[in-house]
Parts: C-alpha cells; structure tokens; sequence
C-alpha cells in the first residue's frame, strides 16, 4: 500500500520522489533508480557514511543517501518518501516540504494477513510500529490514516482532499 501510494503522489500530483537504497534483491516489477538503488551488501556497508540514514530490516539494509536529499532541497515540489522516519527533523533540514503519511492499522494481524505476511517477526514489528505512530502527536506535515477497511483508492483520496485543505497541492 506505501509504495502505491508513493507512485500515485509522483504520477497524480507531481510530488518529487526520494528514492532509498536497499541491499535486498530487485522484484520483478522493480526499476533501479525509480523504485530503490540495488547494491550488494558490502557495497553498502562499506559505504555507510553516505546515507543520512541506514536501517536494517531482517537480511536487508536500507539507506537515503545525503546526494539524494540534496537535489530534493532544490525542488519545488513537494517531496515523497516511503520509509520509517525515525528523525523528522534531520529530513526537514534537507526540504522544505516534506510530507509523513503514516499509514496506521489498528488491527496489526488483520493487515498482516492481507499482505501475506506469514511470520511472527514480521508481526512483532507491524505491532510496534502502529503502537509508535499512536503514540505520536500531529503536526503541519505528518498525516495519520487508520487504513483498516480502507482500499489504496480511498487512502489516495483522503490524503488528496486534506492535501487541498490545508493548501500543499
């Protein structure tokens, strides 16, 4: 759902996509240098020091390179990323508009079995995760959707309308 979402806020809206590094393997449907920058692990872990940040989920790393930010900061749209931003603050020094849709799930095992999601680490970490955003509070540039019994369509839609509500489109 993230990752639709992302390529709608491109395709629909014109939103400047951040684009992250990952050592894990291209999906079929994938293209380098749209969807993510595919690097062997080594290659990654050697050069760590590129990336604003790194973060390993199960055998994969992931990483937004400071080269990445830096052409974002001279858009003037506004900027899209899929990712679990731990510091929102070192992100805004980069943009000047960045916006947080934070796609919240308060039925973690029901979200788990619509994606297919089979094991309990996966589990665990949607679990954590939704209980950090709940605990959260809103500001200008974060949007919070409840996504249980919402398809990407209606998600895509209330994320436009409160784009226009509060002037950012």
């Amino acid at each position: 759902g993230k990752t639709t979402l992302q390529n709608r806020l491109v395709k629909d809206l014109r939103f400047h996509r951040l684009v992250a590094t990952t050592t894990r393997q291209r999906r079929k449907n994938e293209e380098e240098g749209i969807d993510y920058y595919f690097e062997n692990e080594a290659a990654f872990l050697s050069t760590k020091e590129r990336y604003l940040f790194q973060d390993q989920i199960f055998d994969n790393w992931y990483g937004l390179s400071y080269d990445i930010l830096e052409v974002a900061a001279t858009t003037k749209r506004p900027v899209v990323l899929v990712a679990k931003l731990f510091d929102l603050e070192v992100f805004r020094r980069f943009c000047d508009q960045i916006l947080v849709v934070e796609l919240i799930s308060r039925d973690v095992n029901a979200l788990a079995r619509g994606r297919k999601f089979a094991s309990a680490r996966m589990l665990e970490r949607l679990e954590m995760e939704s209980n950090e955003q709940e605990a959260k509070n809103s500001d200008e540039t974060t949007f919070r959707f409840v996504v249980d019994d919402l398809n990407e369509e209606e998600v895509f839609n209330r994320l436009s309308e409160e784009l226009s509500r509060r002037k950012i489109l």
